[in-house]
Order: structure tokens, then sequence, then C-alpha cells
């Protein structure tokens, strides 16, 4: 699919064709500053339970997001994927079906996305319904983990993206999985940007490598899998860079308190409680 061939919303429409900036100006160093305070990104909009049930992971759906919101977190994790027409909806892959929580054993229409439910009784989104969303409840970021971000056609998807939010371009925080990606990303009219790292080639994933990378682009964050930090010196030398560094996913406190004491200034969380 074409992503640029996708029918956005008018009133997306009109806010894109006004040929001017409509939103205010980005703050990178500001925006910083914020992830440290608010020191959890709510991973894959948060663990959701009903009636005090088994919870569920992956939801991405409407329930999941207004339950972290209404726990007091501000910057939330959302996964992305496209329909077979070209939508950018929230969902996880998964294996053996087209995402977790849904029966598509390919990418379904957009919709038949939204018209379905996700685990048969939550509230799917799509990037307009997630828009709205955000429009209605103003201090809320979003942080993209998109999936098919990557390869040739990374251009269409976050022109499809600027296109579909041009009002809220900075309140989404894009997450990059290779270094290369950072200059499409702020091509395409987006200026806070997380690198994560569970994707990085071998080469990237070098000590080296990723201080130079902190040093070279205008990061808000870094994040890599927990695993792999476990040298003080290393994250010493990426606090000196600027760039407060977090890592996924930590849902026990005491793992937190260990990974603080090496200078962590955050993490990815299924927690929203």
């Amino acid at each position: 699919f074409n992503p640029f061939d996708i029918e956005i919303s008018p009133e997306s429409k009109e806010r894109y064709e006004k040929g001017k900036p409509v939103y205010e100006a980005f703050d990178v160093p500001g925006m910083r500053e914020q992830l440290r305070e608010e020191q959890f990104v709510i991973h894959a909009a948060g663990s959701y339970s009903e009636d005090g049930g088994e919870g569920l992971f992956y939801t991405n759906s409407l329930e999941a997001l207004q339950n972290a919101y209404d726990a007091g977190k501000r910057m939330i994790e959302m996964d992305f994927m496209f329909t077979s027409d070209g939508y950018p909806v929230c969902a996880h892959n998964a294996d053996g079906a087209w995402a977790l929580g849904f029966s598509f054993g390919k990418a379904p229409k957009h919709n038949e996305f939204m018209n379905s439910k996700v685990y048969d009784r939550l509230t799917p989104l799509d990037i307009y319904t997630l828009a709205d969303f955000m429009r209605e409840h103003n201090d809320m970021y979003v942080v993209t983990d998109i999936k098919e971000a990557s390869g040739a056609g990374i251009k269409g998807v976050y022109g499809t993206f600027s296109k579909c939010i041009p009002d809220l371009m900075n309140r989404f925080v894009i997450q990059i999985y290779h270094d290369e990606e950072y200059e499409v990303v702020k091509d395409a009219g987006f200026s806070y940007v997380i690198y994560t790292l569970y994707t990085a080639d071998e080469d990237e994933r070098e000590s080296e490598a990723i201080i130079q990378s902190c040093k070279n682009m205008e990061l808000v964050a870094l994040t890599m899998p927990d695993v792999w930090v476990d040298d003080a010196g290393f994250v010493s030398e990426i606090n000196e860079t600027g760039v407060p560094l977090f890592v996924h996913t930590i849902n026990d406190k005491k793992d937190m308190d260990r990974y603080k004491a090496l200078g962590i200034a955050g993490f990815y969380t299924d927690q929203v409680d």
C-alpha cells in the first residue's frame, strides 16, 4: 500500500493545508526534563483488567488508555500497525495472528478493524480516535512504536502521520530504530525523537556508537532493554550527553530501584498504579 493514498479526515486536511505550523514550538530540553520528571512511559497503553480480573497487556485500547490517564500517567506508548488500505491503527503484532487481541490472519481493512473489539470486548483505536482523545486531554503525550517504520517506506509512514495529526506533532514522541531514520523523522516535521535500540544492528549497539548517536542527534531520550544495562560507567557516559536513558520493560519496583542506582532516568512499564 501507499500510505499517502489514504483519505485523511476533513478536519486534519484543513489543518494540514493551512500552510503554516499548527502546533506550538518544539522544546527538546524541556521534553527531556519532562520525561525525567514523569519517569514512566506506559507500555502499549498499560495493563488493563476488568472487575479485578486478570490483567490484559498490549491492548492499545481506549479503555487501557483511559485507565492510564486516570492513574495520572501522561507519557503513554502506543503501538501502531497499518490496515490493508493504509490507515495507522493502534495494535501490537503477534505470532500466528495479525495482532494481539484480534483474530485477523492478515491486515484487515480500516473499517473492519474499527468495527471489531480487542479481545472481543475492548474498544480499538486508530490515529483519528487517538487524536480525539489527545485533544480532549491536552497534557498527554504519545510515544510511538510503529511496526512498519523501517526500510524504503519510512518516509511515507511519517508523512502519513504528519498529515493525520498536524496539530499534535509536538505531542507525539517518535521512536526510531536505526540512526539513519532520524533525519527522515525530522524532515516529516517531528522533533521529539527517542532512539530505541531493541532492533538495532550489532554495530549500532556498540557503546561508542550509542554515545556518538546521543551526541549527533538531538534526542529527547534513549531507551534499551534492561538486560543491556549493567555498567554504571556506560550509564554515566550517556548521562553526560544530556540524553535521559530509559530501560524497558520494568514492572518490579525493586528492579527500578536497582536501575535508578545505576543512574537510569526512567522506565517503560506496563504498570499504571
